[in-house]
């Protein structure tokens, strides 16, 4: 299991295990991992580019332009001393980007949802394990809630961390 801890950016979460930050898309009830990134400006940017190809218009993004992202980016590698290639970076989102696509067209070719995704609200499957995990949007962040054999054990246990965080604006699976 991983553990979330929350960062600065909408969309993204550092992996607890791997230190890396991971970018991911929620929309319509549904979780797409946009990869993981060495730097948070980048998994960030990935978000960004997820929004786009999703079409999400009420969303505000991470960066205005392309020019934010460099100056964050720059920012983050001299504060951090870490060294990432742009380009193999750019490259890793762009694949990360076209399965999303290809994973959105075909499900919508057969009638069948994503693998990844689940009929829940804030529920997804683990293309690893194969469970089904809980996660919690709330202020920003995103909190791991815990991993399930079934989708309905991780939708109950997501609308009991909406009611521990008291989040009133969202609607329950149940």
């Amino acid at each position: 299991e991983r553990a979330i801890l929350p960062s600065d950016w909408k969309g993204v979460y550092r992996c607890k295990k791997s230190g890396k930050y991971c970018a991911q898309l929620g929309f319509k009830g549904s979780i797409f991992y946009v990869g993981k990134y060495k730097l948070a400006s980048d998994a960030a940017l990935a978000h960004d580019k997820a929004l786009k190809l999703f079409k999400v218009s009420n969303a505000k993004p991470n960066f205005a332009t392309e020019q934010d992202h460099k100056r964050s980016r720059a920012a983050e590698l001299t504060r951090t001393g870490l060294e990432a290639d742009p380009r193999a970076v750019q490259k890793y989102m762009s694949v990360k980007l076209d399965a999303i696509s290809s994973t959105r067209r075909d499900s919508a070719d057969n009638g069948e949802r994503a693998i990844l995704t689940s009929d829940w609200k804030g529920v997804y499957r683990c293309k690893k394990s194969g469970k089904y995990c809980a996660q919690l949007g709330f202020k920003g962040s995103i909190f791991y809630v815990g991993k399930y054999k079934l989708a309905s054990d991780a939708a109950l246990a997501h609308d009991k961390a909406l009611k521990l965080f008291k989040v009133s604006n969202a609607k329950p699976n149940f």
